[in-house]
């Protein structure tokens, strides 16, 4: 799971562990946005369903 205030960080958190893990197929993506009353923002929130490769680069 990923959170950020940056929808843009969001995909860049994503990115950055998708680079790390070369062998893993993102089968699923879930993302949502909520408003957080105590902060006064809104925050992203994605929830990647994946599975390892069977094959290794």
């Amino acid at each position: 799971m990923f959170t950020s205030p940056s929808p843009m960080d969001l995909e860049e958190q994503i990115n950055t562990w998708m680079n790390e893990k070369p062998n893993v197929l993102v089968i699923g993506m879930d993302v949502t946005s909520a408003y957080d009353p105590a902060n006064s923002r809104i925050e992203y929130t994605a929830i990647l369903a994946y599975q390892t490769s069977e094959q290794t680069l």
